[in-house]
């Protein structure tokens, strides 16, 4: 079974060269990591391998794909800033009312004039260190006639702002499930007809074997030892392509429903 090996998934590697700019631009050294290991057990997986897999049903990878996807999380985000907004917008008559406040304490000094029956006049001053408080507490109200006007147009766009994302995230969500079906569906297709592949495979070598030998021993002419080796080239470039279809359908689940497959 393990005849595969032999195989050079030439497919399979421009497929995942092709890919891998997109991750370079992740700068984060353990999802690199991560990222080369994968494809690196991707690219030594066995027909066994392959026969051990464990895909997840259906409705395992859509729960996944709408509670942890960075698609979905992002609609998220914008869903509460969009709550937040309409927060504020109910609240904006409070910006009509200004409150004033004023505090002092401190002591006062206070001057006496003393006028005496005589013909001379006495100033006296009398310096009193009397501790005072002072306080004043007030508002003012200043309505904009716009503002007063225009307060439930505002209140009425920031909650269909709210429920526009709401739809936003329904909408994503369905391309996701679609790109999912597509996936899943392709993945179950490609794992069935990979054994036919592969036995087609083992036969093309066995004959071009046969052939190879009878060339030998002059039983043959050479374009028949052509012939089967063309048979041979097809059926391996067949097979690798099946290989390289299920390993990126295999990739693709993984990304979109950040479920671990495999």
């Amino acid at each position: 079974m393990n005849t595969n090996r032999k195989f050079l998934p030439a497919l399979l590697s421009c497929c995942l060269l092709a890919t891998a700019p997109c991750h370079a631009q992740d700068n984060d050294g353990v999802r690199n990591v991560r990222i080369d290991s994968t494809l690196m057990k991707l690219n030594s997986m066995t027909i066994d391998d392959y026969h051990a897999l464990v895909i997840p049903s259906l409705d395992s990878l859509f729960s996944n794909a709408y509670a942890m996807s960075n698609r979905m999380s992002l609609l998220d985000a914008n869903i509460e800033d969009y709550q937040r907004t309409a927060k504020t917008e109910r609240r904006r008559p409070l910006d009509w009312v200004r409150l004033l406040a004023s505090y002092n304490y401190g002591s006062s000094d206070m001057a006496a004039i003393a006028l005496m029956e005589t013909t001379y006049q006495v100033w006296t001053m009398n310096n009193s260190s009397q501790r005072n408080v002072y306080y004043n507490l007030g508002a003012t109200v200043s309505i904009s006639l716009l503002d007063l006007l225009d307060t439930p147009n505002r209140n009425r766009q920031a909650k269909a702002r709210v429920q526009k994302a709401a739809f936003e995230k329904e909408v994503e969500f369905d391309q996701i499930k679609q790109e999912i079906i597509e996936c899943y569906c392709n993945l179950l297709e490609n794992l069935a007809i990979l054994d036919v592949k592969f036995k087609t495979v083992l036969l093309a070598q066995s004959q071009y074997s046969v052939t190879e030998t009878d060339f030998l021993n002059g039983k043959v002419t050479a374009e028949e030892l052509y012939r089967s080796h063309g048979f041979e080239s097809t059926a391996v470039a067949e097979f690798e392509n099946i290989r390289k279809e299920i390993n990126k359908n295999l990739l693709a689940l993984e990304i979109i429903t950040c479920t671990k497959i495999f």
